[in-house]
């Protein structure tokens, strides 16, 4: 038995009739045995060597062991079980289970990609790629349910909803996220399902900024997946269902030039909508206080922002909300719809089967608080293109005071960081004085040559002293010294001619007239001979 196994050999004496022991001395073993459906599902479906097509191969042939396909298939499987980071690899790449996956013996077969390859497979990925892949997932999805139907659906229902994914560390286009309370990625999600079937099935995903609005990219998303919708169910009635941050002009406007379309948008509540919905909350309070509970009254309304060109019709509901130990509280919801049935069977019917779809960790992503118009619509790709002009939106008060909270919490966590630190950091080692004190070179190919790097650095010494510490400042200061207007250096070879050390003249002359001082020195540059 091993030095891993447990100390408890015999389990369950009074249930079994022969002992039970564990022993973990198997060493060529797996936690993920279940990852064999995923190949299974793959091999049916055919979705990686789908995406692997849409891929291009830049790198030298006689310089690659792992195909395209390969690493896809690598990352693929190992977020599916649970490994999102690329550094896992490092004890992944020798698992059996996953050499399976990729159709390698699980014993004798090569080891899996590292993750520096596939870090710099992950950059490589172009926008055009990126969006023949967006692509590819959605028609995948699309045509396997109209095999399945046989081409005959007669209504299809897209959802779209935003979710947020908290980032850590300096990622790019992470940003600080009100509403989620966090650094975050965006993403928005496309779900399409098909007649009354309650399952919805993921057909997009676009990564965005952390601080986009809800509507951004939508119109792009809506368009494509409209098109392919068409195009495999000739006749379907399509349904677009979006939460509020989705009630756009543009996009309503893209929308109602959509033929054969319908949808169902929330909209946030202003004081024009309140006003309409003042006499269905009149009697939702009274068959609130008659019955105790918790009431609702559905009505209609035509309504026309400013930034409409028409009217459009509006959903009321009317909501009073009753807890135990509270006052009642009002809660008017409004719909947007083009569509002619009564407002409460859209509302229940139609509106409410969106489901948890939006829902986060910390809830539904609401009306966003800055509206940023697009000059063009994106797409089914991962980038976004820079923002046009800002225009902000009004804050409630509630909104200005949650923001104050959260700038509050973010400036006490600063405040403590910055506390924290020491008043006279120490340096610990000469390479660190060093890097602080002596003049930085500019050419890349000198400042990361290893061989320049022992020539100028030497071996790391720790300095335990700070008569050490002091020593060696004096003698980086002597050095400057020794620098001539002409940008020779007297006391220090750099390279042997390969390149020539040049200095600002006024710092050397006024070295030369102060003295060498105990920690600063003049900026060198270093210029290719």
């Amino acid at each position: 038995m091993s030095d891993d196994s447990t100390t408890q050999c015999l389990l369950f004496p009074e249930i079994f009739g022969k002992p039970v022991v564990l022993q973990f001395d198997q060493l060529n073993g797996s936690s993920d045995g279940g990852a064999i459906l995923l190949k299974a599902a793959d091999r049916r479906y055919g979705l990686i060597q789908a995406l692997a097509g849409c891929l291009r191969d830049r790198r030298q042939a006689g310089k690659v062991d792992h195909s395209l396909r390969e690493l896809l298939s690598q990352r693929v499987f190992s977020i599916a079980c649970g490994y999102p980071d690329a550094n896992d690899s490092a004890r992944l790449s020798a698992d059996p289970m996953h050499k399976m996956l990729l159709d390698r013996d699980p014993i004798t077969g090569r080891e899996l990609a590292s993750q520096p390859t596939l870090s710099r497979f992950e950059n490589s990925i172009r926008p055009r790629e990126l969006y023949r892949l967006g692509e590819m997932l959605a028609d995948s999805v699309i045509e396997r349910h109209a095999q399945r139907l046989g081409g005959r659906a007669r209504l299809v229902t897209l959802d779209l909803d935003p979710t947020d994914d908290p980032t850590h560390g300096a990622q790019q286009l992470s940003f600080f996220n009100g509403h989620y309370d966090s650094w975050c990625y965006l993403p928005v999600m496309g779900f399409v399902s098909f007649n009354d079937e309650a399952e919805q099935y993921l057909c997009a995903a676009v990564l965005r900024p952390g601080n986009v609005p809800a509507a951004v990219g939508a119109k792009g998303i809506l368009r494509r997946l409209i098109n392919m919708i068409a195009y495999r169910f000739p006749g379907a009635r399509i349904r677009v269902r979006l939460d509020g941050g989705f009630a756009h002009p543009e996009l309503l406007d893209f929308l109602d030039a959509e033929s054969n379309l319908e949808y169902v948008i929330a909209m946030a509540k202003n004081a024009v909508l309140k006003r309409k919905a003042k006499p269905a909350m009149r009697q939702a309070r009274k068959l609130s206080r008659q019955s105790g509970k918790t009431e609702h009254v559905y009505s209609e309304a035509n309504y026309a922002a400013q930034t409409w060109p028409r009217q459009r019709r509006i959903i009321i509901k009317a909501e009073i909300v009753r807890a135990q130990d509270k006052t009642p509280k009002d809660n008017p919801r409004f719909v947007i719809t083009n569509m002619k049935q009564s407002p409460q069977w859209l509302y229940e019917q139609v509106y409410c089967l969106r489901g948890e779809i939006g829902v986060s960790s910390q809830g539904h992503n609401n009306q966003s608080v800055r509206v940023r118009p697009r000059p063009r619509d994106s797409s089914l790709v991962a980038g976004e293109a820079p923002w046009s002009e800002s225009k902000t939106v009004k804050p409630s008060d509630n909104m200005l005071k949650k923001e104050h909270a959260q700038l509050t919490r973010l400036q006490r966590a600063v405040n403590a960081d910055v506390a924290s630190l020491p008043v006279n950091p120490v340096a610990e080692t000469v390479y660190d004085v060093r890097k602080q004190q002596e003049p930085t070179e500019t050419s890349p190919m000198r400042r990361f040559s290893p061989a320049g790097y022992q020539r100028r650095h030497g071996e790391k010494v720790d300095v335990s002293t700070g008569e050490a510490l002091g020593a060696r400042r004096r003698k980086l200061a002597e050095e400057a010294t020794a620098i001539t207007a002409s940008g020779k250096c007297r006391s220090r070879h750099q390279g042997g001619g390969s390149g020539r050390t040049t200095v600002d003249g006024c710092a050397v002359k006024r070295i030369r007239r102060e003295g060498p001082g105990p920690v600063s020195t003049p900026f060198v540059k270093v210029r290719q001979g």
